[in-house]
């Protein structure tokens, strides 16, 4: 049962610097792109949730097999979110069109 302890509390720090380095992007992004800095930061909080409940409900009999997909669901969700942080930080570093 520590297991599921740990492993729900690195899920939580996860979702934390993700969703941080989300926020602060809310913060100065271009009017443009704050919806899409809003959805990111909602992503990552239904991310967050949906796998710490899914560490609370885990299949009897094959658990080894469950954590193993955890941790693939789990790796390309949070790849998938830092990309659309990615995208929204290159956002930023370009140059200012002239009007």
């Amino acid at each position: 049962m520590s297991t599921r302890r740990i492993l729900k509390k690195k899920v939580s720090l996860l979702t934390e610097n993700l969703y941080f380095h989300a926020y602060l992007l809310h913060a100065v992004v271009p009017d443009s792109h704050v919806k899409k800095a809003s959805d990111l930061m909602l992503e990552t909080l239904q991310m967050g949730n949906d796998f710490i409940s899914r560490i609370s409900h885990t299949e009897p009999g094959n658990a080894k097999q469950f954590y193993k997909k955890f941790h693939a669901d789990l790796r390309k969700e949070a790849n998938t979110i830092w990309d659309g942080l990615t995208e929204l930080e290159e956002l930023l570093n370009q140059p200012a069109t002239p009007a």
